[in-house]
């Protein structure tokens, strides 16, 4: 995790050339990284179980300048993330001896954190809002509006909705 996360990994892609991608649980809104770049930008979208969600994300993509529509579909199910749970990772962070001793070895990036704004998922917590408040209930908020039946017909729906150039991630097999 870094401070300023995409704030400056988009304008670091801009300036390579490359392509950059935010995703639809970045910690900075759609609106504030199409406003910091006019390179070519896409837009990372899951399928929601409500796909007002998804028409507002794809309008502000628009809106905000994004080239490009990028589905992911690999992703509807938490994996297990071994090298996760054997280091302790939790949702939200609970502190504890081997996290404190990690966090000494890093004073800079410590202070770094503490002085910016925490990290929170920027485009959906407002949604998140109206179930409650911290960085569980937008996780579990989440969890339960990705639609985990994905299909082709999904994929069309929202190719129609964008009407621009698409691309899908995460294609596991033919079938």
């Amino acid at each position: 995790f870094h401070p300023l996360g995409e704030r400056a990994v988009a304008p670091a892609a801009a300036d390579a050339g490359i392509i950059y991608s935010l995703s639809s649980m970045s910690s900075v809104s759609i609106e504030e990284i199409g406003a910091l770049t006019n390179a070519p930008k896409w837009f990372q979208i899951y399928v929601w179980r409500d796909r007002g969600i998804v028409r507002d994300f794809i309008a502000r993509a628009r809106s905000a300048g994004f080239k490009a529509l990028c589905l992911t579909v690999d992703v509807q199910i938490a994996g297990n993330r071994e090298r996760d749970l054997y280091n302790g990772l939790t949702v939200p962070p609970k502190l504890n001896a081997k996290m404190l001793l990690d966090m000494m070895r890093y004073p800079g990036w410590c202070f770094n954190m503490l002085r910016h704004e925490p990290l929170q998922a920027a485009n959906v917590v407002g949604k998140a809002a109206q179930v409650g408040e911290g960085v569980s209930t937008v996780l579990a908020y989440v969890s339960a509006q990705f639609d985990r039946s994905v299909t082709w017909a999904d994929a069309e729906w929202m190719i129609q909705e964008w009407n621009g150039p698409f691309a899908i991630k995460g294609i596991l097999s033919v079938q």
